[in-house]
């Protein structure tokens, strides 16, 4: 007994040893102790491939209070700089800026056939790839944009539901596109959550009057953007990606199915929470990197567009809450429509306006019809590239005429 009493007086002794000696830190509710490098226990290297300097060890890990719990792997938060190895040339001030509102002329020149070769004119690619791309298939994907004319790819590097974005991927592709001046988009999966969450964060999802789980068309949930620590973790994913060399942060899936049960004034601040969580997601951005654009998909349908799935894309192009907005008119038949609804609600859009055409359909005769009708058009992005062959391959085509 005495053995043992002795034992902990020593270890006690140790503590407050430690403690006089600064090698116990506190930051963000978490104590660590510091292990300096002339101590024997430290080896190996930090994240970034550099030797450690020291190493912290959380004393009470279990009281981080505002990183998620989720399965595999969102325990640990991105990185606010990306590996001090990537070295990627190519990246520029210019990829970060949208083109400036075309004249009525130069808007003519390019319905006429210049919007293949202007080099202002965006023509985006949204590449939804998952499993990911492996680097000969980047490469053969940056070939065949390249001949098209492809100027910016919007990169999938979280898909619907998914608790991390890949940034490993990101750094292969900016790798091999930057290089050859085409520029990156982070696309960020939005609003879905997949059921990693549901199962243990159940308090971040949105729930329907009748208290069940909110799904969409293939069955993954949303988070509820009324839960202050969803829209922490959204802007801290988002975030933490703005710190690499992209050209900017895309959000996909920014909204909710339509809700039934929802009085009107329930709908009204469902709406409101979506555009708060935008918020805070552009806020974390900009503190990041205040050039760096945060640009968003919106659905063309509804009355007004993206009413019915609590999504104001019009007012947060208005309002500069995004730097650009996408409407998407993926159907033909209700084509003609939407682009004069969508057109109206952009007539004084402080944000750049782009246009998501579907590649399964006779997309290169609507670009020179956006063109025409929407003034503020800046570009076109084409989704995706998975379905987008021959539409490249006619731009590959009428580009080297």
């Amino acid at each position: 007994m005495r053995k043992v009493v002795i034992i902990i007086l020593v270890l006690l002794l140790a503590v407050l040893t430690v403690l006089a000696s600064g090698l116990v830190e506190e930051e963000d509710g978490i104590v660590y102790l510091v292990i300096p490098s002339s101590l024997p226990a430290t080896s190996g290297t930090d994240g970034a491939g550099n030797p450690e300097t020291s190493r912290r060890i959380a004393l009470n890990p279990t009281s981080i209070p505002s990183i998620p719990r989720v399965t595999n792997p969102t325990s640990t938060p991105l990185p606010k700089q990306p590996p001090t190895t990537l070295k990627i040339s190519g990246y520029s001030a210019e990829m970060l800026k949208y083109p400036a509102v075309f004249s009525a002329a130069e808007r003519t020149s390019l319905a006429q056939g210049g919007w293949l070769t202007d080099t202002r004119f965006i023509r985006g690619l949204w590449v939804d790839t998952y499993p990911v791309l492996n680097d000969n298939q980047i490469k053969s994907l940056l070939d065949t944009s390249q001949r098209a004319g492809i100027n910016r790819i919007y990169l999938q590097i979280r898909s619907v539901g998914v608790p991390t974005p890949d940034v490993e991927y990101l750094q292969r592709v900016l790798a091999q596109a930057l290089p050859r001046g085409i520029a990156v988009e982070a696309w960020m999966g939005g609003l879905p959550a997949n059921k990693s969450f549901a199962d243990s964060n159940p308090s971040w999802l949105k729930r329907a009057p009748d208290r069940t789980l909110v799904k969409g068309e293939t069955n993954y949930y949303f988070f509820d953007p009324n839960n202050l620590e969803v829209r922490d973790y959204l802007a801290n994913l988002c975030g933490g990606v703005a710190s690499y060399p992209v050209a900017g942060i895309h959000l996909d899936v920014f909204r909710l199915p339509n809700i039934k049960g929802l009085r009107g004034d329930e709908s009204a601040k469902l709406t409101e929470d979506v555009t708060a969580t935008l918020e805070e997601i552009r806020k974390r951005v900009k503190a990041v990197n205040p050039a760096m654009p945060l640009t968003s998909s919106g659905v063309a349908y509804g009355n007004p567009p993206g009413a019915s799935n609590y999504q104001d894309w019009p007012n947060w192009a208005r309002s500069g809450d995004v730097d650009a907005i996408i409407p998407m008119l993926y159907n033909d038949s209700y084509f003609s429509s939407q682009l004069a609804a969508t057109s109206q609600q952009l007539t004084s859009s402080k944000a750049s306006v782009l246009y998501g055409i579907d590649c399964e359909s006779g997309v290169l005769s609507q670009v020179p019809t956006i063109i025409r009708s929407v003034p503020r058009a800046v570009g076109v992005v084409f989704y995706d590239w998975g379905a987008c062959g021959s539409t490249l391959d006619s731009m590959a085509r009428s580009r080297s005429r």
